[in-house]
């Protein structure tokens, strides 16, 4: 999740090429990329944040070590107390990780005051299309997601 929340570069290398991708390209699925059998994973590129950058996480899981039913990693670029840039990523409550970019838009240009803050949940609440199992239905996710959000939010302005 932190991979797609950066925009990372992920270096994928075989005996026939290399070949570098971004996670939106990696991601397919719950436990499921996009390398072939003869492929391995052997660099993630993550982007370094200078002290601009105000990040913050959050993530519920039922029990500590569990794959947690919904996560937000929050990275925000301040410039002269407004939000110069947003990127908030989404995890666990999706079938992969992503970007909610109509929530990142709602931030940008804002000071985040909370109840931007709390508006940047609600739009990631409603954007994402939630898994659905013996875990948590769909509300449920959607609830996590928001309160997430939130948090991670939160502890960006708070660091």
């Amino acid at each position: 999740m932190l991979a797609a929340t950066l925009d990372a570069e992920l270096v994928i290398i075989s005996r026939r090429r290399q070949r570098n991708v971004r996670p939106n390209e990696y991601f397919v699925g719950a436990l499921t990329t996009t390398l072939a059998p003869d492929e391995l994973l052997t660099e993630i590129r993550l982007p370094l944040l200078d002290g601009r950058w105000r990040t913050g996480f959050a993530e519920f899981s039922r029990r500590a070590g569990d794959f947690a039913l919904a996560m937000c990693a929050a990275s925000l670029r301040l410039e002269e107390g407004r939000i110069a840039e947003a990127r908030l990523g989404i995890g666990g409550a999706t079938e992969r990780p992503s970007r909610i970019a109509t929530a990142e838009a709602i931030l940008t240009g804002t000071d985040g005051r909370p109840e931007i803050r709390r508006e940047a949940g609600d739009i990631a609440a409603a954007t994402i299309d939630p898994l659905q199992d013996i875990h948590a239905s769909t509300a449920f996710r959607r609830d996590l997601v928001r309160a997430m959000v939130g948090r991670a939010l939160d502890q960006a302005f708070t660091r």
